[in-house]
């Protein structure tokens, strides 16, 4: 069952911050600081046809490209093929719609991941820098791929930046849910009103929530007692009916029973946390940015998938014709 949380804006993790600013990324102690990327423009070598050449040897035994294709294509073949045709659709639309991207825009790609990293979870920018290197390596995204990656990236948002308007209104909306008062919640998600009225009654007997929600809760947050947060009653990304259920409810209390999409739920305020003194157009800048991101992040993703779905792949080497049929693809919209 899909997690209870935010979306946007409580992510402070590594990995959902590059999330919000890749698209298509099929796609974790620090290590020494390196430069951005590596950096973007690398060249990265043309493997060549496969020819038999020695790729590796194994205790003094060579082992050819030919020996080594077939489970290459096979683990991670259609993978890499999609992102390649979402690249090769990328730059046919662009040609389309007569817009083009420079070497600049591809750097400014790997700047504004550094930046919201540095904005959000208040790592230095060489944190930062090490944060992106692990997530890469975690992701399997090497000089070459990385580099797609980018390259993919900046074509997406050249296309989805033209539909996306920010309003004061958002801008409020974003302040109040990032910097005012917030909730840590004990929810408890069950399949049926029976078995929700069941986890009440042992709550309302005495038990703890948290041992409840371990044992009966359907949500992933059951893993961590429950606990879901920090909230905002004021963040969209949470299922509304949660949200009116939580207002007015005292920190221990029960909330009555809620229908949800993914069942029906519990939720008890575990603690409040004040809202923080900031003066809005001290953070205006950065709201801005951050709401237009997560907004071209949305149109970017359904492009993606738009484009893919009317791409024509046909594979033609059997293990990555394998893999590909493997390779599970979203819906188109």
């Amino acid at each position: 069952m899909r997690e209870i949380t935010s979306r946007y804006a409580t992510c402070v993790g590594w990995f959902r911050l590059l999330a919000l600013v890749f698209v298509g990324a099929s796609v974790g102690a620090c290590a020494q600081t390196r430069p951005l990327s590596p950096n973007p423009t690398e060249t990265v070598a043309d493997p060549g046809p496969r020819s038999g050449r020695t790729v590796a040897t194994i205790d003094g035994t060579a082992i050819s490209d030919r020996a080594l294709w077939a489970h290459l294509g096979e683990a991670a073949g259609g993978r890499v093929l999609e992102e390649l045709a979402l690249e090769h659709a990328l730059k046919r639309e662009l040609e389309r719609v007569g817009l083009m991207i420079t070497e600049n825009d591809v750097r400014e790609e790997e700047r504004r991941l550094v930046e919201l990293l540095v904005d959000r979870s208040g790592a230095t920018d060489d944190q930062a820098v090490r944060g992106v290197e692990r997530a890469r390596a975690a992701r399997g995204l090497g000089p070459a791929r990385y580099r797609s990656l980018l390259r993919r990236n900046a074509m997406l948002r050249a296309l989805a930046a033209p539909r996306v308007v920010v309003t004061e209104a958002d801008l409020q909306d974003a302040y109040r849910i990032r910097y005012g008062e917030r909730l840590m919640v004990r929810l408890i998600v069950t399949r049926t009103r029976a078995e929700a009225a069941l986890a009440a009654d042992r709550i309302i007997g005495g038990e703890a929530v948290a041992l409840v929600a371990i044992e009966m809760s359907t949500d992933p947050s059951a893993l961590r007692a429950g606990m879901v947060g920090p909230l905002s009653l004021v963040d969209p990304s949470y299922p509304p009916a949660l949200r009116n259920a939580l207002v007015g409810v005292e920190p221990g209390a029960l909330t009555p029973i809620i229908a949800l999409d993914e069942g029906f739920a519990l939720a008890s305020i575990d603690r409040v946390i004040p809202g923080e003194s900031v003066g809005f157009e001290g953070v205006r800048a950065l709201l801005e940015r951050e709401v237009r991101l997560a907004r071209e992040r949305v149109v970017m993703d359904a492009i993606g998938r738009e484009l893919l779905g009317a791409a024509r792949v046909t594979p033609l080497d059997p293990s990555l014709g394998w893999s590909w049929d493997q390779t599970p693809r979203a819906e188109t919209p």
